[in-house]
């Protein structure tokens, strides 16, 4: 079309149905990414958030998500409803560079994707990713394990394979870390310690089966009840070892774990949460995990893993903190306190709690509960070198005290006035049970298996 001095006049043209089925798409997308950052992080969906720990730093970045999706939907929707005269160059262009964005980005979610699968199918691959893999039960449920070793498929700390089943009396010990043991070796390591004990007081061979996995709290704890009993293994008690610390935040509400880049890691339950919150891509969980990884390697200094040799049975006074023991401390606190501030969070650890005991119950053998407290309450030396307010401890007594009343067909043996009365029961850098620390609690909860337990059928 020309004018009357036959110079071109661009009429408005529209982009076509095609066209305009694109850009619908792309800004569909990003109206479901900004709706799920408002929900997960701007509603009460999530009663104790994602989060236990640097709060600060993921509200700036859920705040930069809001602002950058309000931005790119309002670009993309302006590129979509004006007509084309009316669209300027630098609108099409940075309407192009957010679709092109956000078409990388799903690529590279799929890349991952793709890669944690293959993870979960070759966990005998160690040079990649953390130390956990992810299965799927028979029962359709997830349970998250460590990679397996020589002697157990579980991942299981043991010097020999667990047979399922045994004709000699088995106790089967869940939890996290502290079950798991952080004990140099078998000889001063915490369940190790127990079997000997037992071995001893029913004069007969006993077999404490080592099921503690890092980083669990009573869901996977009760999940992983579950698939054994469902594969076969026998037992004739169930102790669940409950860490005061973290186990009433390891399954904040509405929350659960699974294994990204080999770490156990925390999501919402809601599939859309899943799928569109920025932060729960693999994108940002694998960033996150390559930057502690990097993190790891420049702070070498600071710890390291347990290692394998002659245990160290000396007591060693606390003199000085790092920093990197007051970060593990104040971190502990405040999710303690963000625990006792939730009536649901309480709820549901002891919900789980009271499963394993019912799974017990179903087998006819005898359930406890051992309560291990977070350190600054047992270790009277580190709360004298931090200098912490006494007010700050009080909602880990309220927890302890929680659990007392709401479990009371349970069997509880509660370590803390154990470990406050002996001085060396931690590492110095750490908050795990050092080697003394490992015996002195093994050798306890041990007499009280072969005194209260009820198993004189045993002998």
């Amino acid at each position: 079309m020309a004018d009357h001095r036959g110079n071109k006049i661009d009429r408005p043209q529209s982009v076509g149905i095609p066209g305009m089925i694109f850009r619908v798409v792309f800004i569909t997308f990003v109206a479901l990414i900004l709706a799920a950052v408002i929900v997960q992080d701007y509603t009460d969906v999530l009663p104790l958030g994602l989060m236990n720990a640097q709060f600060e730093r993921y509200r700036i970045f859920s705040a930069l998500c809001l602002v950058f999706c309000l931005a790119a939907l309002g670009v993309l929707v302006a590129e979509a409803v004006l007509s084309r005269p009316a669209r300027s160059a630098g609108l099409a262009g940075f309407a192009r560079m957010i679709r092109g964005a956000l078409v990388f980005l799903v690529i590279l979610e799929g890349l991952l994707i793709a890669t944690d699968s293959f993870l979960e199918a070759r966990p005998d691959i160690n040079l990649l990713g953390g130390p956990y893999r992810e299965i799927h039960t028979d029962s359709g449920e997830r349970l998250i394990l460590s990679k397996p070793n020589s002697n157990s498929r579980f991942g299981f700390r043991t010097n020999h394979p667990y047979e399922r089943v045994v004709e000699f009396p088995r106790v089967l010990f869940l939890g996290d870390s502290y079950t798991q043991g952080s004990g140099r070796s078998e000889e001063c390591n915490y369940p190790d310690v127990v079997e000997r004990v037992l071995r001893s007081g029913f004069g007969r061979d006993v077999e404490v089966m080592n099921a503690g996995v890092s980083g669990y709290g009573p869901a996977e704890a009760k999940a992983l009840l579950g698939e054994l009993r469902h594969i076969g293994y026998t037992f004739d008690a169930v102790v669940y070892n409950f860490f005061i610390e973290n186990d009433f935040t390891d399954n904040l509400p509405g929350t659960e774990r699974r294994v990204v880049a080999g770490i156990s890691l925390r999501f919402p339950e809601s599939w859309f949460l899943r799928t569109f919150h920025p932060f729960n891509t693999r994108v940002v969980r694998w960033s996150l995990f390559a930057r502690a990884l990097l993190k790891l390697r420049r702070a070498t200094d600071e710890f390291g893993p347990v290692s394998e040799g002659p245990c160290d049975l000396t007591p060693r006074p606390v003199i000085g903190v790092s920093a990197f023991l007051a970060r593990m401390v104040e971190n502990g606190l405040v999710g303690i306190a963000r625990a006792a501030s939730s009536s649901l969070a309480m709820e549901e650890t002891v919900a789980r709690i009271l499963a394993m005991k019912q799974e017990a119950d179903d087998l006819g053998v005898p359930f406890a509960l051992v309560i291990f407290p977070d350190r600054i309450l047992a270790d009277s030396e580190l709360a004298g070198e931090l200098e912490l307010d006494p007010d700050r401890l009080e909602p880990s007594r309220v927890l302890r005290a929680y659990l007392f009343e709401h479990l009371p067909g349970v069997t509880i043996w509660d370590t803390t006035e154990l470990l406050r009365g002996h001085a060396g029961m931690y590492r110095l850098n750490d908050t795990h049970l050092s080697d003394a620390g490992n015996v002195v609690v093994g050798e306890w909860v041990g007499e009280r298996l072969v005194r209260d337990g009820g198993w004189a059928q045993w002998r």
